[in-house]
C-alpha cells in the first residue's frame, strides 16, 4: 500500500512523521520516501510516500513546523477490503503562523517604501 502526504506554501521547511495511531509508533525510515523543494516564492514543498503492507487502522501523516514544533495531523482510516492501494493525505496548514508573520512583515515593509 502506498500513502502519499504533501505540504505546500510553507516556511521553514517542514519535517514529516507518519504515526500508526493503533499503538502511536511511528513507521521506520526505510519505509518513507521525503523530497522537498521550493517554489518561485520561496516557500516549501515537501512530499512524503509511505509504503507498506496493506493493513486495517488509522495511519497518520504529521507535518511539523521544525522552528515551532507545531504539527498538523491528517489521518487516513484503512478500511477492511481497500479497493484502492493509493490514498492522497493533504495538509498546506502546518506552517501557517510563520507564513502570516513573513506576509505581515512583507506587507508593512513594502507599505513603508511605498509611502
Amino acid at each position: 500500500m502506498e500513502l502519499n502526504c504533501s505540504s505546500s506554501g510553507g516556511y521553514p521547511e517542514a519535517g514529516v512523521r507518519w504515526v500508526n495511531k493503533s499503538d502511536n509508533s511511528t513507521f521506520p525510515e526505510e519505509l518513507v520516501q521525503t523530497e522537498s523543494s521550493i517554489d518561485k516564492l520561496g516557500l516549501y514543498i515537501v512530499t512524503s510516500v509511505l509504503r507498506f503492507h496493506v493493513a486495517d487502522g488509522t495511519i497518520a501523516c504529521h507535518i511539523v513546523n521544525n522552528r515551532t514544533k507545531d504539527v498538523t495531523e491528517s489521518e487516513k482510516v484503512l478500511p477492511e477490503s481497500p479497493g484502492s492501494t493509493n490514498y492522497r493525505i493533504v495538509s498546506g496548514a502546518a506552517n501557517q503562523t510563520m507564513l502570516s508573520y513573513i506576509l505581515c512583515f512583507l506587507f508593512v515593509s513594502l507599505s513603508f517604501f511605498l509611502d
